[in-house]
């Protein structure tokens, strides 16, 4: 056997070891990732609505509430058998007042909302986004009672 034989052997099983290697890292990862619940093969769960509430066990949507209520909530229902992940994003008028993450499984969901930033009457906007795309939107109006 040549030494150039020999040379490219070696670095044909080098490349196939770390392949290997890299795999089982990828697979270790995901496995985890689904154990976790954190990951799922495919989402097929969509945000079918959002409203805003003003119970977290009552759905009953409201498009406005005066600026001395005690507890908001974007209420809605998730569609499907996966949770629905995404970036939640309160505007108000064009600025972005408050961000946080919505994480919500299928049936329907009450996120509270932060009262405190929402207390001057005007309209609102929430949207949820996962990556670059819109999920849903909703706006509202804040009034004085």
């Amino acid at each position: 056997m040549s030494s150039h034989t020999t040379q490219f052997s070696k670095e044909v099983k080098r490349f196939i070891a770390i392949a290997v290697v890299v795999a089982a890292v990828v697979l270790i990862v995901y496995s985890t990732c689904i154990w976790l619940g954190r990951c799922y093969a495919q989402f097929d769960s969509k945000i079918a609505d959002i409203n805003i509430c003003l119970s977290e066990t009552e759905y009953q949507p409201r498009s406005s509430f005066p600026n001395n209520v005690s507890q908001v909530y974007l209420c809605g229902h998730v569609e499907g058998t996966t949770p629905r992940t995404g970036g939640l994003y309160l505007f108000s008028h064009e600025d972005v007042i408050y961000t946080t993450e919505f994480a919500q499984s299928p049936g329907l969901f009450f996120q509270e909302l932060p009262v405190e930033e929402i207390r001057i009457p005007g309209i609102y906007r929430v949207e949820i986004w996962y990556a670059k795309l819109l999920l849903n939107q909703t706006e509202f109006s804040v009034t004085v009672p």
